[in-house]
């Protein structure tokens, strides 16, 4: 059996699957940080340890915001995680889960272990290169290409979702950076960075979808302005590494109705006489399980 974690910057799900990949249990739970670094540590153990069997465990996989040291399985800074008066600077998740649970243990980026499992089980099987976007709290990437997820240097993941598109806007990212990609696309920042425009107050995404699909002429300009930042980022991906999918997880891909097309035609446009680069945009599959899933995935193969 191998017990998985998907920790988010909100929430943290814990399930346990079989070798050969089914669900057996799930738990999930707010993140809890206001105990500080420790307290978050004792959380995803005491999460662990509620669902699994004594005995019964072979490994433990991890997928998780970052930044994530690779080689050590620690947590770096987190952008999206804070509290307890106390600084996140190097928060050791393998440590800790190895000494609870006396198992191996793989932790890494979410997004690169949603990449994982897209590429196993998802909407990536057979392509040789394509890109994936995790949008929920933060933006998290992960890159296919040839046969295994890109990775920076050793003991980092890219973090493209930290690139600037918008220098000259004033919201201010986790990371300390404004206008990065995830200042102004992610869930938790675009209502803000880009929906109070329209209607001068903090409105959810759902809310902005649910607008947008009755016709609600601010909620389809939103979705419009939306596309388009968020095709300049995908035309620096495109050029970069010409992926031939760009696959969408996490909670915003319930809004993938709204902002597909004018993504779509934004990139088009911003390709211009590279249509050759275009990639297909698509929902990921695994949809909001495939962090999950990737945590599975890692655990079984245990390979970096």
């Amino acid at each position: 059996m191998i017990l998985a974690y998907d920790i988010g910057g909100t929430k943290v799900r814990v399930a346990t699957f079989s070798l050969d990949g089914l669900l057996l249990q799930e738990k999930r739970e707010i993140v809890s940080t206001n105990a500080g670094p420790q307290g978050f540590l004792n959380q995803l153990v005491q999460l662990g340890k509620s669902i699994v069997a004594e005995g019964r465990l072979s490994a433990i996989g991890v997928a998780t915001a970052g930044p994530v040291d690779l080689a050590t399985g620690s947590l770096v800074r987190p952008t999206n995680l804070s509290g307890g008066g106390v600084p996140w600077e190097q928060v050791p998740i393998r440590v800790a889960l190895q000494a609870a649970f006396e198992v191996p243990v793989l932790v890494d980026n979410d997004a690169a272990a949603a990449t994982f499992a897209e590429a196993q089980e998802g909407v990536g099987v057979g392509c040789e290169r394509f890109a994936l976007l995790a949008i929920g709290t933060g933006l998290g990437t992960g890159f296919w290409h040839d046969q295994k997820v890109l990775r920076a240097h050793p003991g980092e993941h890219t973090e493209a979702g930290h690139v600037i598109i918008a220098p000259h806007h004033e919201h201010r990212c986790g990371c300390g950076n404004y206008g990065c990609a995830e200042a102004m696309l992610s869930g938790f920042n675009f209502p803000k960075s880009i929906g109070t425009k329209y209607f001068g107050n903090e409105l959810d995404g759902p809310t902005i979808s649910k607008l947008a699909r009755s016709g609600d002429g601010p909620a389809l300009q939103l979705w419009a302005e939306y596309g388009f930042w968020l095709a300049v980022f995908l035309n620096t991906v495109c050029l970069l590494l010409a992926p031939e999918k760009v696959v969408f997880t996490g909670s915003v891909v319930e809004a993938f109705d709204c902002f597909a097309e004018p993504t779509r035609n934004a990139l088009e446009r911003l390709i211009g006489r590279r249509p050759g680069m275009m990639p297909e945009l698509v929902r990921s599959k695994l949809g909001n399980d495939a962090m999950l899933r990737g945590a599975f995935w890692r655990a079984k193969n245990r390979q970096q």
